[in-house]
């Protein structure tokens, strides 16, 4: 109200001004990083894809790893490793089951199936190990699920941009091109 601007606006300043201040200082923090590693537990909650793909974006950008469009690549790639992880692995689903379904699944709304199977004991349970060590000349990004595994040797490769129309393979082919090594353990 400006009856009290007098009072509030010289606060008001100072404090967008400390704000703009701290961002600077953890940009030159994150800039200033020369090796890091992280181990996660995550739950089956697509809600968290979002703040750690975020957290990574900026470190590996703010230590100088890659420049926006990576950071992007980087997150895409993320993404969509995550989300492999939850519905292909933990939960089980199969391309079949999500037909019809994967903008609501990308967009990580819950969908009937990923209800279904989060209520089972089978299930709910299970987890989404990540390993993250990063220093001045790559970041590896290790994602491992308590599912049963699948088939790994009719993956689409690197240049199938076919996959990416298919009801498979999409998310595998966009982390192929968007990070340099992909690898899948047994």
């Amino acid at each position: 109200p400006k009856v009290i601007l007098n009072e509030t606006l010289i606060n008001t300043v100072d404090d967008v001004l400390a704000m703009a201040s701290v961002k600077r200082s953890y940009e030159r923090l994150v800039g200033s990083i020369l090796r890091t590693e992280f181990d996660f537990t995550l739950e089956d909650d697509p809600a968290l894809f979002d703040p750690f793909i975020e957290l990574f974006q900026q470190i590996v950008h703010g230590m100088g790893l890659c420049d926006d469009t990576d950071r992007f690549r980087v997150g895409m790639a993320l993404k969509e490793a995550l989300a492999n992880a939850l519905y292909r692995g933990n939960l089980e689903i199969s391309f079949e089951q999500t037909r019809g379904n994967s903008e609501e699944l990308v967009a990580g709304e819950e969908i009937a199936v990923v209800r279904e199977r989060l209520a089972q004991h089978e299930f709910a349970g299970r987890r989404i190990h990540i390993r993250v060590r990063i220093d001045r000349q790559q970041a590896v990004f290790v994602i491992r699920d308590d599912g049963r595994g699948f088939d790994t040797t009719n993956l689409p490769s690197k240049g199938d941009l076919g996959a990416l129309d298919a009801d498979g393979g999409r998310g595998i082919v966009l982390m192929l091109a968007f990070m340099d090594d992909v690898k899948y353990n047994e």
